[in-house]
């Protein structure tokens, strides 16, 4: 299993840079994820493709994504905190 650090870095590194396609490519299939939304609270959201659709095209809104935490809870978990501003 690759290391869960590494692996968020380069999904997030990718991500920013503008490869959804590569990002996309990082996720597991059966990922299960809590995705902020508007009304300050979260969503549960589950699989590649939904996640993907959750969040934004940085390149069409001029946007760029800072990680600001990134723990690994345990060998199959880790916990993301990133400040994307658009």
């Amino acid at each position: 299993m690759p290391e869960l650090k590494g692996l968020a870095r380069s999904f997030f590194g990718a991500y920013a840079g503008g490869d959804r396609e590569a990002a996309a490519a990082l996720l597991a299939d059966d990922l299960v994820s809590y995705v902020s939304n508007a009304d300050a609270g979260v969503d549960m959201v589950r699989g590649r493709d939904e996640y993907m659709r959750r969040v934004p095209d940085l390149r069409s809104a001029a946007g760029s994504l800072e990680l600001t935490q990134v723990v690994e809870v345990d060998a199959e978990r880790v916990l993301i905190m990133a400040e994307i501003r658009a």
